[in-house]
């Protein structure tokens, strides 16, 4: 019945572009009878919801009802698939051109319609077009298709030289064997790449790799293919990732970056590599506290996302705001991270309603002005999270993340009596998630800062402060990037020493 494809899941997925082009095509399309109505009405419906991130809570019994009085639901279902089927035929007319790989199949299917309606040498000459393209990219399984096609046609067709595409299809043949014995080398190179971990004592990441290709045999010309060499870059980043050697890692990534340059590996089809190497650069330059190394690459970052007509835009931009963020928060420059953060709180072009935005603009400023001692404009930053609608579709670890933030910000505003009330309030809401391993040191901190509100001067009281200098001697070294929106180790400590958040953060994090 085509219902393992999600409506909501596709167009809760959906652009703004992608939703007006598809408005368009069901105004062409012009269905039979009451269907053209109802299928607008059914995605208007799916629409709204998905927009509010919600997956279809009403379920298909409350929308088919709503679009078919007699509760129809055979009817309800054979819309829902056409709906998908119409969705689908759309992405494909806005997107024929998305990449050279989806440009060379539209113009096979083209080409095979031709071929159906007897155009012979429309199809040919289309095909041809997909030949250029793919030959150009290396596509040869395509190639090994479209060959395939122009051989029947030519018994149907006296214009195509038959034994020139015949002996081209064997050429193919065999370029495709190599390809395939470069994808087993590639896997089998990543897997022992994996396996051996760099584990000898002085083996560093180049001898290692050549080691393992010399016991391989790979030629010289496999080794410079884009594939092999982007495949044995991701495969080498996981493993120094794994190992959490970030200065090995940040190393590797920067050269790599530079020698796929020069050697002119990134094209359109490899583009989104080029954007993911920056990407992983600049949160290793985060761990390794290198804040200022990041204005390079988040220039190329923001570069590489306006590059071939926006195409990773959309997916991208907002890891670029949280790298251009975290970078002033580390420098020093809270001024230009919160003047960012509330353009982006004005502006909803980007955003679109999406619940991770809010709570990325929201939670950072609300930590930035907290930093800048502006107490009330922290609290009123994180009010729109704590909103019912907002709150109830976040994930419960981050609910817990949130509500802790609140509690700091209500404990630096002297507010004991809702700290008390609150801090007993999540420990029954959350007891589940407070008793995993996991979050034992949300649990425990919890605890202390309810114990805090419970005495006049806890910072002077001895008990209290040998349990928070055992909660500050068990907690992990500070690093940039972790979970906590207020870091309890710094937090704790400053309160003990009289000291600012802040300025002790920033120290915490030179390297």
């Amino acid at each position: 019945m085509g219902l393992m494809r999600n409506l909501f899941d596709i167009v809760g997925k959906l652009t703004k572009e992608e939703k007006r082009h598809f408005k368009l095509y069901l105004s062409r399309v012009k269905l039979a009878g009451d269907k053209q109505h109802k299928a607008e009405l059914l995605f208007d419906m799916v629409n709204r919801l998905t927009s509010k991130n919600q997956a279809n809570p009403l379920g298909d019994e409350v929308l088919s009802a709503k679009l078919y009085a007699n509760g129809d639901k055979n009817s309800f279902y054979q819309l829902k698939n056409r709906l998908l089927g119409d969705l689908e035929k759309s992405l494909l007319l806005l997107h024929s051109d998305l990449s050279d790989r989806i440009g060379i199949m539209t113009r096979m299917a083209i080409a095979e319609l031709y071929v159906y309606k007897s155009l012979y040498k429309e199809a040919f000459d289309l095909l041809r077009q997909a030949e250029r393209k793919a030959t150009k990219a290396g596509y040869y399984d395509l190639l090994a298709t479209i060959y395939d096609l122009i051989v029947k046609i030519a018994f149907n067709y006296d214009s195509i030289d038959l034994e020139t595409y015949m002996h081209k299809q064997l050429q193919n043949l065999a370029q495709y064997q190599t390809l395939l014995q470069t994808d087993h080398l590639i896997k089998t190179l990543s897997y022992r790449l994996i396996k051996s971990n760099f584990e000898a004592r002085d083996a560093d990441i180049t001898q290692t790799l050549a080691d393992i290709q010399q016991k391989l045999s790979i030629r010289e010309d496999l080794l410079e293919s884009p594939r092999m060499q982007l495949e044995i870059h991701n495969t080498v980043r996981r493993i120094l990732l794994q190992k959490q050697d970030y200065v090995a890692l940040e190393s590797y990534l920067i050269e790599t970056l530079r020698e796929f340059e020069q050697g002119q590996i990134f094209k359109k089809d490899t583009h989104v590599h080029k954007i993911v190497t920056l990407v992983w650069i600049l949160n290793t330059l985060i761990k390794n506290g290198r804040f200022s190394a990041m204005l390079t690459y988040t220039d190329q970052l923001l570069d590489a996302l306006n590059a071939y007509g926006k195409l990773y835009y959309d997916k991208y931009i907002w890891t670029y705001y949280q790298c251009v963020v975290t970078q002033h928060f580390y420098s020093n420059q809270l001024d230009k991270a919160t003047q960012l953060l509330e353009n982006l709180a004005a502006d909803t072009t980007h955003k679109d309603g999406a619940l991770y935005y809010d709570t990325f603009v929201h939670a950072n400023l609300s930590v930035i002005y907290y930093c800048q001692g502006q107490l009330r404009k922290a609290m009123s930053k994180l009010t729109p999270l704590l909103q019912k609608d907002t709150f109830g579709k976040q994930s419960a670890e981050l609910q817990l993340r949130i509500s802790l933030l609140e509690l700091v910000l209500h404990y630096e505003n002297n507010d004991f009596s809702y700290i008390d009330y609150k801090a007993n309030d999540l420990r029954n809401t959350y007891k589940e998630l407070l008793q995993q391993e996991t979050h034992q040191r949300e649990s425990d901190f919890l605890k202390l800062l309810r114990r805090c509100t419970n005495l006049a001067q806890p910072f002077n009281d001895a008990k209290m402060v040998r349990a928070i200098e055992q909660f500050i001697e068990q907690s992990p070294p500070f690093s940039p990037g972790s979970n906590e929106f207020i870091n309890y180790r710094i937090w704790l400590s400053v309160k003990l020493n009289r000291k600012n958040y802040y300025t002790t953060l920033l120290a915490a994090t030179t390297p």
